[in-house]
């Protein structure tokens, strides 16, 4: 991607309109150049802002400004930021709805002097409101990760959200050597709702050109404790990509840290998990075996408290006693065990935060080119969903869906039940099956209770038929499937990124919604 003409770009990761004053000095920073890429939904889903980095920094920009809407500036401000020329400089500005400022003076510090007696001084941290950053400072962050882990820039260690994450960047930048700059000289204004009494009704709250802030110390406090939800799983790939979706949202909203432990028997023979195939994007998570070594005092469901390393099992995990539905309240324990039972509910946003590791993702994209000139695919789910008796009736339900398709236009078939599949071509003649090795597998057995094979292969294969479902431009299946309905979810959000893959023509052409209760 060639680079903009202007080396920085403004991020606005919220889509809220609070005044009239912040829109526009936006279209005043627009109309001098600055490219601005902001955030439709009011309150983006969890790990965007870290996508907006990594996209602003392949495009390649120097500097990157973010902006809250709730934070109004004068945009000639902008520019006394820049010729700062340090790598993290800010504004600073209030909290919403209480006393204090967004930011952590320097330990020791008893006054701070605002306005035309204010200047650059140095902080421990800040709110992103008003921020410049120059992207040295995004690679060092980068390069100090772990190899192997995925690279995560902001995180939620707080349920506040966007200050945690700021405060968790400020921490990170600091930790690589970054001294946080602050300029008291820059005048913001907060936007939010103020009381207002007999007093203001005679006139304009008072404003001096300098003002000194007094800092009071305040005693140490403990660090807060760090709280984890594993994600455990004994179901069909559908359903485990609605559980984790869920997942992802519980904890981005309650500051939990995620692990996901997928060695059940359906997917893993003990050689492969999760992590093998897939990273999470912007996700704070920490792996099963560093969670296992943690100290955890506390453990809900009670019934895992000693044996957290165990994988799940349906013959056990809908049990009341392990069974926990993540509700929209969060629970006081340190860890949340979740089996991936019960109501949930998904977003295509959320899955779009995953990233099929690139070993995986070149056969999945060799697969994807090989069956480009199938622009239908059809999913027939047989085996254990549906008796030998009515496969000629589910065949049907299917073909009936499909009285716009030609019958010499190439069809692509995923499948588990290979009697399905020669049911399916007896109407469609030019029907192509893609799932291999199905002539030997038990009708009545589904591939992923099957239990018998290699367990590796399967889910490469598995993976395969899924992102062939995902990138069709037509596709046919029984409504009531999670695998095929999971995949065209996944296609109404940010789906190329899951694979770093995207043909010609192949994003959807209408909108639709991103949250389904399941």
């Amino acid at each position: 991607m060639p680079a903009s003409p202007h080396p920085c770009v403004v991020l606005v990761p919220s889509g809220a309109t609070f005044d009239r004053g912040f829109e526009d000095a936006l279209t005043e920073l627009n109309r001098k150049g600055y490219p601005v890429r902001r955030v439709r939904q009011s309150d983006p889903p969890a790990g965007f802002r870290d996508r907006m980095v990594t996209d602003a920094l392949a495009a390649g920009f120097a500097e990157l400004l973010w902006l809250d809407p709730a934070v109004v500036f004068d945009p000639a401000d902008v520019e006394r930021l820049r010729k700062l020329a340090v790598p993290f400089a800010c504004g600073v500005y209030p909290w919403l709805g209480r006393q204090g400022l967004t930011c952590e003076f320097l330990p020791g510090t008893t006054s701070v002097q605002f306005g035309k007696a204010g200047g650059p001084i140095s902080i421990v941290s800040c709110g992103l409101g008003f921020s410049l950053i120059r992207r040295e400072v995004f690679e060092a962050i980068a390069n100090s990760t772990p190899p192997g882990t995925p690279v995560a820039y902001f995180g939620n260690s707080d349920p506040a959200a966007t200050v945690a994450e700021d405060a968790v960047l400020c921490e990170r930048a600091r930790a690589c050597g970054f001294e946080i700059v602050a300029d008291t000289s820059i005048r913001l204004w907060r936007v939010g709702p103020t009381r207002l009494s007999w007093e203001d009704a005679g006139g304009d709250r008072e404003r001096h050109a300098n003002f000194t802030l007094h800092v009071h110390p305040v005693s140490p406090q403990a660090q807060p404790i760090r709280r984890y939800l594993l994600v455990k799983a004994h179901v069909g790939f559908g359903d485990r990509l609605q559980c984790l979706s869920h997942a992802i949202q519980y904890a981005a909203k309650y500051g939990r840290i995620l692990c996901v432990d997928w060695r059940d028997s359906i997917w893993s023979d003990g050689s492969v998990d999760f992590h093998t195939y897939f990273d999470l994007c912007g996700v704070p998570t920490i792996s099963l075996s560093e969670l296992l070594g943690l100290p955890l005092r506390d453990v809900y469901p009670l019934a895992w408290a000693n044996q957290i390393d165990r994988p799940a099992d349906a013959n056990f995990t809908y049990r009341g006693e392990y069974a926990c539905q993540l509700e929209d309240a969060d629970h006081a324990a340190e860890l949340i065990v979740y089996s991936s039972v019960g109501l949930r509910t998904y977003y295509a946003s959320n899955l779009s935060l995953l990233r099929v590791k690139a070993e995986y993702r070149n056969l999945i994209v060799k697969q994807l080119r090989r069956y480009a000139a199938f622009h239908t695919v059809v999913h027939l789910r047989g085996t254990d969903r549906v008796p030998v008796e009515k496969h000629a009736e589910y065949v049907a339900a299917v073909t009936g869906q499909m009285t716009g398709q030609g019958r010499q236009e190439p069809v692509l078939v995923v499948t588990d039940c290979f009697p399905m599949f020669k049911l399916f071509r007896a109407e469609f003649e030019t029907a192509v099956l893609r799932t291999p090795n199905l002539e030997g597998l038990d009708p009545g057995v589904g591939t992923h209770f099957g239990g018998a094979g290699d367990k590796h292969a399967s889910n490469v294969e598995l993976l395969t038929d899924f992102f062939l479902l995902v990138y069709a431009a037509h596709c046919y299946h029984d409504p009531e499937t999670c695998f095929s309905k999971m995949a065209r979810v996944i296609r109404c959000g940010d789906f190329p990124s899951i694979l770093g893959y995207e043909p010609v023509a192949a994003r959807p052409t209408a909108a639709r919604p991103s949250g389904i209760p399941g």
